[in-house]
């Protein structure tokens, strides 16, 4: 994962009085019934408070036969030598993350790494190779998977799994104690791809 900002966002949000958004990945310390405290990865301890209601996710793979016409999907890729989008992890995103513009995805991309999302509106297939075109506000995109690929999807978990030692990532806003405030905790023990 790229390095994370964590510091530097709630130094300018203490001098600026003002809540910025900032991203938390990392294990859990400890948590209580309303609130958790995170060692992120970019070595700073992160005071996590949830909102009510609070969403809890886990990333599960999934079969490429979930690439079905009409699903809204997020894709990271790289641009191929012919300008080509070769997909290097594919997330098949429910229907209520789809309405945002980002998928709801807060992606840890690499420097040659891009994003994609849009419904699935064209599928061919060739020597196993699978040409997906993705349509959305912007336009239409074409990005290749290979066989290998990995997709995943995010499904329901429990408040209780959120458990000492778990890897977590949230995207929230920074209050006025430096902490973070989230409605919403994923999971990322498997499947994470360019989460992790």
């Amino acid at each position: 994962m790229s390095p994370l900002l964590a510091g530097l966002l709630a130094l300018a949000a203490h001098h600026a009085g003002a809540a910025v958004q900032q991203r938390v990945h990392g294990a859990i310390e400890s948590v209580a019934a309303d609130a958790m405290v995170v060692a992120d990865r970019s070595g700073v301890r992160v005071d996590v408070a949830f909102s009510d209601p609070l969403t809890v996710q886990t990333i599960a793979p999934l079969d490429q036969s979930a690439l079905a016409p009409g699903r809204a999907l997020a894709v990271v890729a790289t641009q191929g030598q012919d300008g080509s989008l070769q997909a290097e992890q594919v997330l098949v995103l429910p229907d209520a993350m789809a309405a945002s513009r980002d998928g709801g995805v807060v992606w840890a991309l690499q420097a040659a790494e891009v994003t994609v999302r849009g419904r699935l509106t064209g599928q061919q297939k060739r020597d196993g190779v699978q040409q997906l075109t993705l349509s959305n506000r912007d336009g239409t995109s074409v990005v290749y998977v290979q066989p290998k690929t990995p997709v995943a999807t995010f499904i329901p978990a429990e408040r209780a799994d959120l458990q000492v030692g778990t890897t977590v990532f949230l995207v929230g806003m920074t209050t006025q104690d430096g902490g973070v405030q989230t409605n919403r905790v994923v999971l990322t023990k498997q499947g994470a791809g360019a989460l992790e």
